[in-house]
């Protein structure tokens, strides 16, 4: 933003100006050759202090890339991510092990191995870091196939780490590792009990087979794998999967025809972000359907219907009120009940971004951070965006009506009020959350408000952003949490 302000500024816009990229690019190609030569001179001005690793993101096929658009794509090996290199130190196999972004992947480390270790200091560093990507590549093969279709990763030497990630060294002690999962809180919504939550969890989530089992299903009211219309559940929910199958890979085609047109006019952006998220939802979905293959499903549904039933008959040990009140719970699905839980966990970052050197290594702070982990409601994937965009949005189908999940225009009469509502308990319980780690400094990102609108119209998102931020100035008022400062990171918004 910094640099589109100058660049803005240079060639004659007032500074609140953005640039747009087509009036952008019909801009240059109107300039005399002496005017391109003194507007490539001024860019070049401003982005010289720039490092060639700035401002890395990740990007598709599990690897980074440096987006600044000064330099081609620069492919970084996963296997020099600071996090890999410190749960490699805590003893994590990595033989074949997955570690894709869009997954939450198995660590494969036993939170029992991590508190009896000696108290031994973990250090992340350009050297510590470029040893474990030296000595992983060798067995990961998933790093090999990568190294294929990008042959530069396996010339990722120490130069490039060093120059990624600076001198400094990040340092901290076993003991601190463990008093940092020990601040690990759970806060659930006033209706949700903690005790019923904890145990689910506790339960299952550890669970490779059930972590795809619920993955399929977690749109499914939880009363439902124990009601008579289970077989027609799961034979629609087979269905939707396959139907995605096929809507995905028609997506995919029609951004990767976009693309190859190379039409300067285009939005490539959009093709872009298109294809990326229906390669996951498609990658996604052709694992979901591996479930009904293996004749898996029911010894998965008979195990979970004997917790369902075991709650019902002793609500109370679950933190229930009554029976009524459990199957109030259990009529919701797990995608419903995730936006009444808010996780928090005391941390550091492993990088800083001052003077230039951004995602540099950087030394411990002497406080930790709290970091709060909630979602938004999901309007991007399929299964999500089908369950809860129907209760409250009108849809308008498209011509082709390509974008079954698609389309989604305004409010229902009514629903704003109750959509209001449920933002409401959301927030309630990343506050709550904060306030139990004694947070004074609340950050706060633009939850729910980027790809989780996908299928959303622009109106309709307007609709949605107002009401994410009312809500947080609404709680702000009502209530003190404690907070000294609220930083509200709106981005575009």
């Amino acid at each position: 933003n910094d640099s589109s302000h100058q660049i803005n500024k240079r060639i004659g816009q007032p500074r609140s100006a953005s640039i747009n990229k087509n009036s952008f690019i019909y801009f240059i190609r109107n300039l005399s050759a002496k005017g391109r030569e003194e507007l490539v001179k001024n860019i070049q001005d401003i982005l010289d202090p720039v490092n060639e690793f700035a401002d890395l993101r990740m990007g598709t096929d599990d690897h980074c890339y440096n987006h600044s658009a000064i330099n081609e794509p620069f492919i970084v090996p996963y296997t020099t991510r600071p996090s890999y290199a410190f749960l490699h130190s805590l003893g994590r196999d990595d033989k074949g092990k997955e570690s894709v972004v869009h997954h939450i992947p198995d660590i494969g480390i036993n939170a029992k191995d991590i508190f009896t270790k000696e108290n031994e200091t973990i250090s992340i560093s350009a050297e510590s870091i470029f040893e474990v990507h030296k000595n992983v590549k060798v067995v990961d093969k998933r790093f090999n196939k990568i190294a294929k279709k990008h042959p530069q990763v396996r010339d990722f030497d120490i130069k490039k780490i060093k120059k990624m990630y600076g001198d400094e060294e990040f340092k901290i002690s076993m003991d601190e590792v463990k008093q940092l999962i020990r601040s690990t809180k759970v806060t659930t919504s006033s209706l949700l009990p903690h005790k019923f939550y904890t145990e689910l969890v506790g339960k299952y989530s550890s669970n490779e087979e059930f972590q795809v089992f619920f993955n399929v299903f977690r749109t499914t009211p939880l009363l439902s794998f124990d009601g008579d219309d289970w077989d027609k559940c799961c034979e629609d929910q087979k269905d939707f999967i396959k139907q995605e199958i096929e809507h995905s890979k028609k997506k995919i085609k029609k951004s990767k025809a976009v693309l190859d047109k190379r039409d300067e006019m285009a939005n490539h952006e959009d093709a872009k972000r298109v294809k990326y998220l229906n390669k996951i939802i498609l990658k996604i979905n052709e694992e979901n359907l591996e479930l009904w293959k293996d004749d898996k499903i029911p010894n998965l549904r008979g195990s979970f219907c004997s917790f369902i039933k075991c709650v019902l008959r002793v609500p109370e040990k679950y933190g229930f009120k009554n029976q009524r009140h459990a199957k109030l719970i259990l009529g919701k699905s797990l995608t419903e009940l995730s936006t009444e839980v808010c996780v928090s966990q005391k941390g550091y970052f492993f990088t800083s971004g001052k003077h230039y050197k951004h995602n540099h290594i950087c030394k411990k702070t002497a406080r930790t951070i709290v970091f709060l982990s909630s979602p938004g409601l999901d309007f991007c994937y399929p299964q999500p965006t089908m369950l809860e965009a129907p209760k409250y949005f009108v849809r308008v189908a498209s011509p082709d009506d390509t974008n079954k999940t698609g389309g989604w225009a305004m409010f229902q009469p009514g629903k704003q009020a109750e959509f209001h509502q449920r933002i409401k308990v959301l927030y309630t319980c990343i506050f709550k959350a904060a306030q139990k780690q004694d947070v004074r400094n609340m950050s706060m990102l633009p939850l729910g408000l980027g790809v989780f609108t996908q299928n959303l119209m622009l109106d309709l998102k307007h609709d949605l952003m107002e009401i994410y931020f009312k809500v947080q100035f609404e709680l702000l008022a009502e209530h003190d949490w404690g907070f000294e400062n609220y930083y509200i990171n709106a981005q575009q918004h």
